[in-house]
C-alpha cells in the first residue's frame, strides 16, 4: 500500500474513533468552551498558597479570604477589589478561616481553632486604610458566638443583619454529620434547620431578601449520593431539590436580584463529571446554563453591589489563585445545558501548597 493511502486511511480511522467517543460520551456538538470562548477573568493574587472562601464586602470594594501557608496554618487576609492593599486580618498561628461580612460592613464572623475545638467568632472589620481594632495580637475585640461540642466552622450573615446561619456538628446527631443551624447575630437562640435523612451539609447561602436559604447536602436515604442542591424557607420549611436532582453540585451563591443561583458543578464522590464548571440556574423555569467551563474553580461569591463574581481556581498556577468575573459580560439569553452523567475519573486535588502570607 502506498504511503499516501496509509496516511489517509490512518486519518479516517482517527476521525471514526473520535466520532465513536463523542457518541459514547453524548458530547457531540456540546463540547465545553474553548479557551477563546471563556469569559474574561481577572486574576487578583500571585503568592503561592491554598486560597479559600473569598467574600465581598457589602459595598463591593474589599475582599476577605482564607490562606493556608507552608506550616499548614490558616489566616484571614483582606485586599481591595483589584487585588491591591493586601493586609492580614488575623494571626496565622491561630488557624482562623471562613470569614463573612455583616451587611453593614462593620463586623466579620469567622471560624477559629484557637481553643482546640473549631468555633465561630465575630470581630470588628478593618477600615480600607487598615486602621481598626480588628483582631489584635492580644485577642481583644473578638467575641465567641458558639459553644459546640464538635465544631462550628462555616457561617453566613443574613442580608437583613439579624441572623447568622452556620454549619455545625454535635454529638447528638444521628449520623454525626454537619447540619445547618441559625442563630441571632449575637449568638443566642440557636435553632437546627435540617435533619436526617439529609446528610452532611457542604455549603449554603441566604437569599438577598433573607427569606430563603440555598444549600448543598447529601441524602442519606439515596445511597449516600450527592451532594445535591436544595432551597428552603429561612425557617427550614418547604425543602426542595434543584438542578433536576442531578448530584455533583457545590458552592451555591445567589444573584443580586434573587432570581438565579450560581453553583459549581463537577464532583460526585470520587468522580469528576463532564461539563464541569460554574452554572446559572433560573429559579422561575429551572433552566440552567454553563457560565465558566473550568473544573478547578470553586467557592464563588456574587457581589450584590458590583455584580462581580469572586472565586478560586487552581488550574493556572497549581496554587489556588483568586479571580473575579464581571457577570454583566455573561452572554444572554442562556444557552441550553443538557443533563450530565458521571464519568469515572480519579480526582487529584492539590490541597497544601508551600507559602507564607
Amino acid at each position: 500500500m502506498k504511503p499516501r493511502r496509509v496516511v489517509m486511511l490512518g486519518t479516517v480511522i482517527l476521525w471514526m474513533v473520535w466520532l465513536v467517543l463523542c457518541v459514547l460520551l453524548a458530547q457531540c456538538g456540546t463540547l465545553p468552551f474553548s479557551p477563546s470562548d471563556q469569559p474574561h477573568r481577572q486574576r487578583l493574587t500571585s503568592e503561592r498558597g491554598y486560597y479559600q472562601t473569598p467574600r465581598w464586602s457589602p459595598d463591593g470594594t474589599q475582599i476577605t479570604f482564607s490562606l493556608r501557608n507552608a506550616d499548614f496554618h490558616t489566616a484571614i487576609l483582606m485586599m481591595d477589589r483589584d487585588g491591591s492593599n493586601l493586609r492580614p486580618l488575623t494571626r496565622p498561628d491561630e488557624d482562623n478561616f471562613n470569614p463573612d461580612w455583616s451587611p453593614d460592613g462593620k463586623r466579620i464572623v469567622f471560624a477559629s481553632m484557637r481553643d482546640q475545638i473549631t468555633q465561630l467568632y465575630v470581630t470588628l472589620a478593618p477600615s480600607p486604610e487598615g486602621t481598626s481594632a480588628g483582631v489584635n495580637a492580644d485577642g481583644s475585640e473578638v467575641t465567641l458566638l458558639t459553644h459546640f461540642d464538635e465544631s462550628a466552622d462555616y457561617a453566613k450573615w443574613s442580608p437583613d443583619g439579624t441572623r447568622i446561619a452556620f454549619r455545625g456538628s454535635t454529638r447528638k446527631e444521628i449520623d454525626g454529620k454537619n447540619k445547618l443551624f441559625v442563630m441571632n447575630a449575637d449568638g443566642t437562640q440557636i435553632v437546627q434547620l435540617i435533619y436526617y435523612p439529609l446528610g452532611s451539609l457542604e455549603q449554603f447561602e441566604w437569599s438577598p431578601d433573607s427569606t430563603r436559604i440555598t444549600f448543598v447536602a447529601k441524602d442519606v436515604e439515596a445511597d449516600a449520593r450527592g451532594p445535591f442542591l436544595y432551597v428552603m424557607n429561612a425557617d427550614g420549611s418547604q425543602i426542595r431539590r434543584l438542578n433536576d436532582g442531578i448530584p455533583g453540585s457545590y458552592f451555591p451563591t445567589w444573584s443580586p436580584d434573587g432570581k438565579q443561583i450560581l453553583f459549581a458543578f463537577g464532583i460526585e464522590g470520587s468522580k469528576v463529571l463532564r461539563d464541569s464548571g460554574f452554572y446559572l440556574l433560573n429559579l422561575e423555569d429551572s433552566t440552567r446554563r454553563l457560565v465558566l467551563s473550568d473544573a478547578t474553580c470553586a467557592d464563588p461569591n456574587w457581589s450584590r453591589a458590583k455584580n462581580l463574581l469572586v472565586f478560586v481556581c487552581d488550574r493556572d498556577s497549581y496554587s489556588g489563585q483568586i479571580f473575579t468575573l464581571d457577570m454583566k459580560g455573561i452572554p444572554n439569553p442562556p444557552s441550553p445545558a443538557r443533563p450530565v452523567q458521571p464519568q469515572s475519573l480519579p480526582i487529584e486535588w492539590v490541597v497544601f501548597w508551600g507559602a507564607s502570607p
